[in-house]
């Protein structure tokens, strides 16, 4: 609206409501008593007054109803029906904070629809200039840098603060300065995308996810609504980050099933233990600086191994899983103290109350 106003050949004045930071999303000429079923938000309506009530009281009534329509702005033609904006609807307007534009006779309204027309037009296509500049640096980014580099692309791109959290509402990454307050009500195991309006500006929430897994949710703080083209940037960060995420679990999942098969063939006799040694230290897992040894019972073999990811995933420890059938054996670095006994109460969490 800032820029509207400002434009010399349309001779808009600013009347009530002067704060024009607003966004208009379309520009619209309707002479009716009561417009507001056919609004949907954010326009600028035009109209000479043609319909609007004598009455003062139903001058407010109709300002009211524009209002909780969503209206970004009115702009009222005078020189036809009325010679001058009646002054129960400017102070009305300025009450309600609705931005006001006096339009004089010499400016039609298709100029003023025009105007908004060619300027949406415009930003649409900035915004594309943008996104095609933004896009490939963040995959750049990621490539070079990893979700980190991510991160700071989006903040910088939106002018906001980013950050990814856990379910426990953790932050993991962050990016844009302060850190961004996820609000009390949001239900982030509901939360696959979702956006909140808040004190400060908008809140997005995105999940991270990978399939079925789940790697977090990429929170996004702005002070203005997301637009088109942010929306593309968001889902292009997400998708990025998606793919980080999940790069370092596959590469240990597939190690994990090699190891395995090694050690299936070590315990059976078809492979020589020298042999299985210099496998399992190829694969990653430093055999010859000792091991460590569990054997988990109790409890079907897929929530045995996924307490025991829930543990050493985090803490980028690598492990052999062993699905034995009646129990699962695990092998790992000679582990610190009390790393078994955090992997037993997480295998007891996963199948309480069976014992482990």
């Amino acid at each position: 609206m800032r820029w509207l106003v400002a434009q010399p050949a349309l001779q808009l004045t600013v009347l009530a409501g002067a704060a024009v930071d607003r966004a208009i999303t379309f520009a619209h000429s309707i002479e009716l008593a009561d417009p507001a079923p056919w609004l949907r938000g954010g326009e600028l309506l035009l109209t000479t007054g043609l319909r609007l009530p004598a009455d003062p009281d139903d001058q407010r009534a109709y300002l009211r109803s524009i209002v909780e329509a969503g209206v970004a702005a009115l702009g009222f033609g005078v020189g036809l029906s009325h010679r001058q904006v009646p002054p129960v609807v400017v102070d009305e307007a300025e009450r309600l904070g609705l931005p006001l534009l006096q339009v004089p006779l010499s400016t039609p309204f298709i100029a003023v629809v025009r105007a908004v027309s060619g300027r949406l037009a415009e930003l649409q296509y900035q915004g594309v200039v943008h996104a095609s500049t933004v896009l490939p640096r963040m995959t750049r980014a990621a490539l070079r840098h990893g979700p980190a580099a991510v991160l700071r692309e989006l903040a910088g791109a939106l002018h906001g603060r980013v950050a990814v959290v856990d379910e426990d509402r953790s932050v993991r990454l962050a990016a844009g300065g302060s850190e961004v307050e996820l609000p009390a009500d949001v239900d982030l195991g509901r939360a696959q995308s979702s956006s909140l309006t808040t004190g400060e500006g908008v809140v997005a929430v995105q999940a991270i996810r990978a399939g079925r897994r789940v790697h977090g949710y990429l929170v996004v703080a702005t002070s203005r609504p997301l637009d088109p083209t942010d929306h593309l940037l968001v889902g292009h960060a997400v998708s990025l980050l998606s793919l980080e995420l999940e790069k370092p679990l596959r590469v240990r999942e597939e190690q994990a099933n090699v190891n395995a098969v090694v050690l299936e063939m070590l315990l059976d006799g078809s492979l020589d233990g020298r042999r299985a040694v210099d496998r399992l230290q190829s694969a990653g897992l430093p055999v010859r600086r000792g091991l460590s040894a569990l054997v988990l019972r109790g409890g079907p073999a897929d929530q045995l191994i996924g307490a025991v990811d829930d543990v050493l995933l985090p803490l980028r420890v690598p492990r052999v899983c062993l699905d034995r059938g009646a129990d699962v054996l695990v092998l790992l670095p000679a582990a610190p103290a009390g790393l078994a006994a955090e992997i037993t109460r997480a295998a007891g969490a996963r199948i309480a109350p069976r014992a482990v």
